[in-house]
C-alpha cells in the first residue's frame, strides 16, 4: 500500500473512533438496521463510516448481489428506515463470480424517525 492510502484509512478509522466515543455512532444499531432491510439475495462485503463536517455521518457501503434489482430493493428498504439520506449507487460492476458489486454512499441519521409507507387506506 501507499503512504497516502495508508494515512487516508487511518484518518477514517480515527473518525469513526471518536464517533463511537461519542456514542453517536452505534456498530450494533447499524447492523441491525442492515440486518432488517437486506434482501436474501444481497451481501455487504464493506461498510466505511466517515464524519463529514456539513453532512454528518457519511457511510460508503460496498454490496454483492445477483442482479441490479436486489440492490435497487436494498436501497429502497434503506430509504424507507429514515435513517439513510441521499443514497446513491456511485458505480457497479461484475466481480469474477459474475456477481454484481455496487459501491453506495449514505448520510446516516441514526435516531431517525422511520419514514411509513402509505398504506392506500
Amino acid at each position: 500500500m501507499d503512504p497516502k492510502t495508508i494515512e487516508r484509512a487511518s484518518t477514517e478509522a480515527r473518525q469513526a473512533n471518536s464517533l463511537i466515543d461519542r456514542r453517536v455512532f452505534s456498530w450494533t444499531d447499524l447492523f441491525n438496521r442492515f440486518e432488517t432491510t437486506l434482501p436474501d439475495d444481497v451481501r455487504i462485503t464493506t461498510i466505511r463510516p466517515k464524519v463529514d463536517a456539513r453532512r454528518g455521518i457519511m457511510l460508503t457501503v460496498v454490496v454483492s448481489a445477483r442482479a441490479r434489482e436486489d440492490v435497487n430493493q436494498f436501497i429502497e428498504n434503506l430509504e424507507g428506515t429514515g435513517s439513510f439520506r441521499e443514497l446513491l449507487a456511485h458505480e457497479d460492476h461484475l466481480d469474477d463470480q459474475g456477481q454484481l458489486e455496487a459501491t453506495l454512499e449514505t448520510v446516516y441519521i441514526p435516531d431517525a424517525v422511520p419514514l411509513l409507507k402509505e398504506s392506500g387506506r
